[in-house]
């Protein structure tokens, strides 16, 4: 069969309202299939049929948290990648509790927060009051996720003026992004999109920094051709676009932390 007729992967992504637009626009412009899905009824059969799921704890209902429940077994079932991305849960009871449970039975290939987000998974406490982070060094960060590592089979990343990344053994650091980036609503929900895209190819830590990197790079990129925040919303889209078409030639740089 020709190559070109053959479908895109599906990314099904169980995220929220306030950004599900944009996560679907950055999973099109990578070049895979968004499906949305959240009734409990279906999302089970969709899952079965993704290459990734993607479950977004923003903005949670009783409904979406009984999907996500039911989509994440099916992943186990069908072995489909799991990606978690753990927003809000430094503010909520709810939303930590649920997310702890959820990993009692399922073992992602990423979990993801902002740094205060990742540290109230690993000491159980909340820590903000909304969804932004509260200033955190970096190095307790680092600590919170070797920590979390010992129970977590898979990579854990806590996203801030440094990206932290455990792979397993160590913790990795990752430079670039814009200040921007976090005035912008949204860019954490796409950044999970853009990893489990880039993660389905090659299913690699490579994988992972690669996609890291591009989405750095995007917002670098977007600040400089964009006068104002909502000219930055669509440049950085924009971005996205030409460096996963033409990757800049210079890397991230990515350090041992």
């Amino acid at each position: 069969m020709d190559s070109s007729l053959k479908a895109p992967p599906l990314i099904h992504c169980i995220t929220n309202p306030i950004s599900i637009n944009d996560v679907a626009n950055v999973i099109l412009i990578l070049g895979m299939s968004p499906m949305m899905a959240e009734h409990p009824k279906e999302v089970a059969q969709i899952t079965k049929g993704a290459s990734a799921l993607l479950l977004n704890l923003g903005n949670i209902t009783d409904v979406r948290m009984e999907a996500m429940r039911l989509a994440a077994a099916s992943a186990k079932t069908h072995e489909v990648p799991l990606f978690i991305d753990a927003v809000g849960i430094s503010a909520s009871t709810l939303r930590l509790s649920f997310l702890r449970d959820l990993l009692a039975d399922h073992a992602p290939v990423l979990i993801k927060g902002n740094y205060s987000e990742m540290m109230s998974l690993q000491s159980g406490a909340l820590t903000t009051k909304g969804v932004d982070s509260a200033p955190v060094d970096p190095q307790a960060v680092a600590q919170a996720l070797k920590e979390l590592g010992a129970t977590h089979s898979g990579f854990l990343l806590a996203t801030g003026p440094l990206d932290l990344l455990w792979t397993g053994q160590k913790v990795l650091a990752l430079q670039g992004g814009h200040p921007r980036m976090a005035r912008l609503t949204g860019t954490g929900c796409m950044l999970g999109a853009c990893l489990a895209c880039h993660y389905i190819k090659e299913g690699t830590q490579d994988s992972l920094i690669e996609g890291l990197s591009l989405f750095a790079q995007a917002g670098s990129l977007a600040a400089q051709n964009s006068p104002g925040q909502g000219h930055f919303h669509l440049a950085f889209l924009d971005a996205i676009d030409h460096l996963s078409h033409h990757p800049l030639e210079v890397p991230r740089h990515v350090h041992p932390f």
